[in-house]
C-alpha cells in the first residue's frame, strides 16, 4: 500500500471514529451545559488523569486559562496532575488509588466540575 493509500485508509478510519461517536452528542452537550454553567457561578474545572490522559488534563485547564482562536476571559481551571508533591504524599501515605479523590475532596466548591480523563476508561483512580 502507497502512501496516499495509506493516507485515505488513515482519514477512512478517522471519520468512521467520528461517526460512532453520534449517539453520544446529547452526553456529550449535557456535560458542556455543565462545565458552562459551573463557570458561569464562579466555579473552577478540575481535570486530572493518569499518563496520557494526564497531559490531555493538563492541555484542557491550560486552554482554559489561556484562549484557543479568539481573545477572551481567562476561565478558571486545574489540572490535579501538575504538584508531583502531592501525588507522591497522598499516593504513599494512603494509596495511589486516593490521589485524584482526595485532592477533590479538599479544592472542589459545590459550583466546581471535575473532568476526569482516562482513554482506557478502565483507570480505577479515574473512574
Amino acid at each position: 500500500m502507497g502512501a496516499v493509500e495509506r493516507l485515505r485508509a488513515q482519514l477512512r478510519a478517522h471519520l468512521d471514529a467520528a461517526e460512532k461517536l453520534e449517539p453520544l452528542l446529547p452526553s456529550i452537550e449535557r456535560a458542556s451545559q455543565m462545565v458552562f454553567n459551573s463557570l458561569q457561578a464562579g466555579g473552577v474545572l478540575y481535570s486530572f488523569g493518569n499518563g496520557g490522559s494526564a497531559a490531555d488534563a493538563q492541555h484542557l485547564a491550560a486552554e482554559l486559562v489561556g484562549r484557543f482562536r479568539r481573545e477572551r476571559r481567562p476561565l478558571p481551571a486545574v489540572a490535579l496532575t501538575t504538584d508531583a508533591s502531592t501525588l507522591t504524599c497522598i499516593a504513599n501515605d494512603y494509596a495511589y488509588e486516593e490521589v485524584f479523590s482526595r485532592q477533590a475532596r479538599a479544592l472542589c466548591g459545590p459550583s466546581d466540575v471535575v473532568v476526569g480523563i482516562s482513554a482506557s476508561g478502565a483507570s480505577e483512580n479515574v473512574v
